[in-house]
């Protein structure tokens, strides 16, 4: 037969069904709060491990913090319109429009109140956190900036401090019923209850800590005041013996959710690897990992170690795979490349926070920001470029140390119109940042950041200028960082 005048027959879609899919959504999620759980985060959760990684790596580069509430909306949304499309073909139903907004109403409400729910007990857990104590408080520090205009705070609030995992609601632990469990190679085993672990000498440390996503112009790593314990002196105050010869064995780090990471133990000894039980001189948030995780300095967080941790375990090398990993990651650890990032003019941050292209400036004015190169000896100079011209050095902060951020500062007395401001980080072992842009995947994220400034004489204003003039370096040819 003759297929002219048939016209394909239209994809209809039910409202009705997909008002009782939200209303199905929303009970479902509210009876799962009561139990501390998310049925929407559980899908969340699944979809993220299952996602290509490119997949990944893309949304975290599109939505930055807005992931997770992003996810969530997806997997809301996806439920309303599969009901709606699958039923709708089946025939008209009839649920009349007044039903069927009353039905997505109460779901959306229930959905709404599950979430607060949540978001009740994690406040709660969180409100709860005490003092930590240690034996020998380190005396307050200062790199010698409190006073410069509009630089960033030396110590990252607790509340800025970047979070990422991926969990889309972080693990609520109930203390009581936790124990650190601690497993030797020989089939020893200790375990240590979280007030045993507040009553061991703890000591704090500063230290920078950045996310494998750190790219250029992003907040994503904080420097902040630790309290813990080193991972040695733990193995021995549980009774678990360490190998005389650590470079045949991985310290395997596992989180209450079956994350795992996986590091050398020779290389987690030496590089510092801590149990930590406090941020800024109280106990861990539920978001940073309550009631306790592994840092090791001079890794991105991602190979530093796990939050939420339920036990740390002596294996023999290569027998054990870290999650990410797992995904295609490298197994050899990364480390943060040397870095520097502009923080004004302009606003750091992540999407869809990120200044515009284009950015009106006086054109006399100081610009500041923040260097940092924990794994190649902390920072030695931090440079800034003009209109692609020469390298001209910043006034820097103090030296706090190979783990430390530093702070830096330069003035610009610029003609009115466009201009392109760049900067760069070179580290005490020599390695120079390189200005080849890479994305994070898999060593890190490389390139210089740039700002795009546009100087109008319309917001001339005086501006203090630093102390110390800048010199002017003659380029030279680089030893970049891989």
């Amino acid at each position: 037969m003759s297929n002219v005048g048939r016209q394909r027959p239209m994809t209809k879609f039910d409202v009705g069904a997909a008002s009782l899919a939200l209303l199905a959504t929303g009970v479902i999620e509210l009876a799962a709060s009561t139990r501390g759980r998310s049925a929407v985060d559980a899908i969340g959760e699944i979809a993220v491990a299952v996602s290509p990684l490119p997949l990944v790596e893309w949304t975290i580069r599109l939505t930055g913090t807005t992931d997770k509430p992003l996810i969530r909306t997806v997997i809301v949304s996806a439920a309303a319109t599969t009901a709606g499309l699958a039923l709708g073909r089946s025939g008209p139903r009839a649920v009349r429009p007044a039903v069927a907004t009353v039905a997505s109403a109460a779901g959306i409400a229930a959905y709404v109140a599950g979430r607060k729910r949540l978001d009740a007990a994690r406040s709660r857990q969180d409100a709860l956190r005490a003092q930590v104590t240690v034996a020998s408080p380190l005396a307050d520090v200062s790199d010698g900036a409190e006073q410069w205009e509009h630089a960033e705070p030396l110590f990252t609030d607790v509340n800025r401090f970047y979070a990422t995992d991926v969990n889309l609601r972080p693990p609520l632990v109930d203390v009581d019923d936790w124990q650190l469990e601690l497993n030797g190679l020989r089939g020893d085993r200790g375990a240590v209850s979280y007030g045993e672990l507040l009553a061991l000498p703890l000591q704090e440390r500063d230290a920078l800590l950045a996310c494998v996503h750190q790219r250029l112009g992003w907040d994503r790593l904080g420097y902040q005041r630790w309290t813990g314990i080193p991972v040695g002196d733990l193995f021995a105050a549980a009774g678990v013996e360490l190998p005389a010869d650590t470079t045949t064995v991985d310290l395997v780090m596992e989180a209450v959710d079956g994350y795992r990471q996986v590091l050398p133990l020779d290389e987690a000894l030496d590089g510092g690897s801590w149990l930590v039980l406090g941020m800024d001189r109280k106990a861990l948030s539920a978001a940073h990992g309550f009631p306790a995780r592994v840092m090791t300095p001079g890794l991105v967080g991602q190979y530093s170690g796990v939050k939420w941790l339920r036990s740390l375990s002596l294996a023999p090398s290569g027998i054990e795979t870290a999650t990410w990993v797992g995904r295609g990651w490298p197994s050899d650890a990364v480390v943060p490349p040397p870095m520097a990032r502009i923080d004004y003019p302009g606003e750091v941050g992540m999407p869809p926070r990120l200044p515009k292209r284009m950015l009106d400036v006086s054109p006399a004015l100081t610009a500041t920001g923040t260097a940092w190169a924990p794994a190649h000896g902390g920072v030695a100079d931090v440079q800034i470029r003009l209109d692609g011209g020469v390298w001209t050095s910043a006034e820097l902060a103090n030296d706090l140390g190979p783990y430390a951020w530093r702070r830096w500062r330069a003035p610009l007395n610029l003609t009115q119109g466009r201009h392109e401001l760049a900067v760069r980080c070179i580290a005490h072992d020599g390695t120079i940042q390189s200005g080849l842009s890479t994305n994070p995947f898999p060593n890190g994220t490389a390139g210089h950041h740039t700002l795009a400034l546009n100087a109008t004489a319309t917001l001339l204003r005086p501006t203090p200028q630093p102390s110390r003039s800048a010199k002017i370096v003659p380029v030279e040819s680089e030893k970049t960082s891989m």
